[in-house]
């Protein structure tokens, strides 16, 4: 683990070399399968509070991102995390699609909202994958434009809580991409648009 460490804050190093502002990552799960600990957590909180310590050495921000099966894979355990490592240095990289499972997907407006209610303050990235039941009924990530979630909502809530952060897409091959542009920025601007008549 240690290795694994160094490397994420030799990567923070290199990115106030580059330019570049935020170093993200997910927290991670027991390649093992087995159930996590309270030692699991309090590791991850310590690594986390000596990552932030080095981001703000260089001016930049470690971003985390939560993933179900992970450690921190939840909402709830993302703020959780936030609010016992309390640093400027941490932000979130907000993922819905990470949040999303076989069991959940039909309550993914809820799952959304909540993300946003406990999260939305700390964005600073976004990432765009899409969601669905594959012909086995078991949930598969997809580009943005080919899946079921509900990315009218998911643009509305980034609008509202972090206007004009900067989306990754994820998923798509090169033959996918043109498409899955147009349909986040199809989505952005009309929650853009909306925004614009409920402040007018």
């Amino acid at each position: 683990m240690r290795e694994n460490v160094e490397r994420f804050k030799e990567l923070i190093r290199y990115a106030s070399l580059l330019g570049a502002p935020i170093v993200a990552a997910e927290v991670g799960r027991n390649e093992d399968g087995s159930a996590y600990t309270e030692r699991d957590w309090r590791v991850v909180k310590e690594v986390v509070r000596e990552l932030a310590e080095e981001a703000e050495k260089w001016g930049v921000f470690v971003g985390l991102e939560a993933a179900n099966d992970h450690l921190v894979g939840t909402a709830a355990e993302l703020a959780a995390l936030l609010e016992e490592v309390p640093s400027s240095q941490i932000g979130v990289v907000i993922d819905p699609g990470n949040l999303l499972k076989t069991e959940n997907l039909a309550q993914q407006d809820e799952i959304i909202r909540e993300a946003f209610r406990l999260l939305g303050p700390r964005i600073i990235a976004a990432h765009a994958k899409d969601r669905r039941l594959s012909s086995s009924g078991e949930i598969e990530t997809v580009p943005p434009r080919f899946g079921d979630m509900n990315y009218g909502l998911y643009m509305e809530l980034l609008e509202q809580y972090k206007p004009g952060v900067h989306i990754i897409m994820e998923a798509a091959q090169e033959h996918q991409m043109a498409k899955s542009k147009r349909y986040i920025e199809g989505h952005r601007l009309a929650a853009q648009k909306a925004q614009e008549v409920q402040t007018k």
